[in-house]
């Protein structure tokens, strides 16, 4: 018999708190998949377990790894930012909430952006 054990969402969200504490960053960017993997992590969790570490997110971003148009305009609205939205600019961090696919995903997108051959 093969028994596993796995730490509650709960935890995992403290846990990221607790490296956004212990590194003194005061403003991240927090980007999401739209689907329960990130949504698993307990995304309410997480807002209120940064904002306990006096950390703001600056930008919360959230998309569908499927659909490369919808990373690309997540990346570009992060980079370009909006009028008077410009928050985003002061975070140093990014924190990806959510599986290997979609760092794959969000960095693949963004090299086709630099070097789109």
């Amino acid at each position: 018999y093969l028994f596993r054990t796995v730490a509650s969402d709960s935890y995992q969200s403290k846990a990221l708190a607790d490296l956004i504490e212990a590194f003194s960053w005061t403003y991240v960017i927090s980007l999401a998949s739209k689907d329960e993997v990130s949504a698993g992590i307990g995304l309410e969790n997480f807002r209120q377990d940064v904002a306990v570490k006096n950390c703001c997110i600056a930008f919360e971003g959230r998309f569908d790894f499927d659909n490369e148009k919808e990373v690309r305009q997540l990346i570009e609205r992060l980079i370009l930012g909006s009028e008077g939205d410009r928050l985003h600019q002061l975070a140093n961090v990014v924190i990806l909430l959510g599986g290997a696919e979609y760092a794959r995903q969000l960095f693949g997108t963004m090299k086709k952006m630099v070097d789109p051959e």
